[in-house]
């Protein structure tokens, strides 16, 4: 099959076609994968996707390449909204697929597409000070995946220089709030019903 690019979707021809390779953000439609490899530097910003909900986008020209991911959540103004933030690539499992929540950039007819996959949402420690804490939902394997997933970060190691970290209260790592299950079991648990699911994912993404 002839693959349609990107910036060329449009009218007739959805940017989110469910073969995985565009995402429709800012506006615009554009590549989900950049072609940042691990370790190297990329961008970020927390923006509105197709469904006005926030997430965080990589900026076009800057991102990462397939399976990998920009994880700013460490910068301290990884909260700010249409803000370009510099981040580093990483494995998706440890932050979360580039499209949180939705299979928009993962395909759907993948097996480990997000429909399919345990979403919990948890409390995340960022390096603000004003905006010591973030709640953010994501994949279960990137909260669980040993040894690079979100309950290895501490704030101790990773913002070192804010301490003694009085901003951040008692806790000094990422913490649990609520596991959901996969989308399609939510889905189950309110009976198909369009609206509610909406407002359910709306509630805690």
């Amino acid at each position: 099959d002839i693959v349609v690019a990107c910036a060329d979707r449009k009218g007739n021809v959805p940017c989110e076609n469910e073969d995985g390779f565009c995402m429709e953000v800012r506006g615009k439609c554009q590549d989900v994968n950049g072609s940042g490899q691990a370790g190297e530097p990329c961008l970020a910003s927390l923006t509105r996707d197709k469904g006005n909900d926030l997430v965080y986008a990589e900026v076009s020209g800057s991102g990462c390449a397939a399976g990998l991911v920009c994880n700013v959540f460490n910068a301290t103004e990884a909260d700010s909204v249409d803000v370009n933030i510099a981040g580093f690539c990483e494995p998706e499992t440890c932050s979360g697929k580039k499209v949180p929540g939705n299979c928009n950039g993962n395909n759907p007819k993948d097996p480990d597409c997000a429909s399919k996959t345990e979403r919990v949402t948890i409390c995340h420690r960022t390096c603000s000070e004003k905006n010591p804490w973030v709640r953010i939902t994501i994949d279960e394997d990137a909260w669980d995946d040993e040894g690079c997933g979100h309950q290895q970060h501490d704030i101790r190691d990773e913002c070192s220089n804010k301490a003694p970290w009085t901003a951040w209260g008692v806790n000094r790592k990422d913490y649990l709030l609520k596991r959901h299950g996969s989308r399609d079991q939510v889905a189950a648990a309110l009976n198909y019903n369009t609206a509610d699911i909406k407002n359910y994912w709306r509630q805690w993404e």
